[in-house]
This record gives C-alpha cells, sequence and structure tokens, in this order.
C-alpha cells in the first residue's frame, strides 16, 4: 500500500472513540511534522513522551481548574451565601481517572496503527 492509502485505510480503522480519534490526530500530527517515513520509523520512547507531555499539561491545568472552584466554593461558604450546586469531588475524580484511560487506550491504538502501516507499507 501506498503513504495515502495506509492513511485512508487507517482512518476508516478508527472507531468514533474519542480516544481512536485523538490517536488519528496525532499520528496526522507526526507525519506532517516528520513525513510518512519518518513516522514510520518514530521510536515508540518518542511517541511516549509526546503522550507523556500532553497528558502532564492537560492533567495539571484540570488540577488547577479544580482548585479555583474548590476555592470559590469555599469563600461563598464563608460569605454566608446558600449554594445550590456543590462540586461532585467523587466525580472529579472518576472524570480524570477516565480521561488518564483514555490518553493510555489512544496511546496504544497509536502504536498498533504505526504497527499496521509499518506491515503494509510499500515504498
Amino acid at each position: 500500500m501506498k503513504e495515502n492509502d495506509i492513511l485512508e485505510h487507517l482512518q476508516r480503522m478508527i472507531s468514533n472513540d474519542t480516544s481512536d480519534k485523538t490517536a488519528f490526530g496525532f499520528i496526522l500530527q507526526d507525519v506532517s511534522d516528520l513525513g510518512f517515513e519518518g513516522w514510520l520509523d518514530m521510536p515508540p520512547s518518542d511517541v511516549a513522551n509526546c503522550f507523556y507531555e500532553v497528558t502532564e499539561d492537560v492533567s495539571s491545568s484540570l488540577v488547577d481548574d479544580y482548585s479555583t472552584l474548590l476555592n470559590q466554593e469555599k469563600e461563598i461558604d464563608e460569605l454566608g451565601v446558600e449554594q445550590s450546586v456543590r462540586i461532585n469531588h467523587v466525580e472529579c475524580m472518576r472524570s480524570l481517572k477516565d480521561g488518564i484511560l483514555d490518553v493510555f487506550k489512544s496511546m496504544k491504538t497509536y502504536y498498533e496503527l504505526q504497527e499496521f502501516a509499518k506491515d503494509n507499507y510499500e515504498n
């Protein structure tokens, strides 16, 4: 298969799942940055580092947002203002867990698609 055929096939292989779409988006960015053959030769450690950096940025932002909401909730309590909606801490933790697992699923999909491309590429 040629480069365009593989990319089209990879796009058909992924599901509508957000993690699969994320993996394919990473692939398209890497192909754009490195070229198709550069992406094929991209070592797993480089891929993992990219996913790590994105996960670090996103999780740091989420923790900062959570902290801000907690502080705002505390300030409103100190003012004695009745609050009809409160932070659901368990749901926040569950969402963070789900997000981290989605990153790992995306990375797994990325590697599977890269392997398929390596196995089927004819230059």
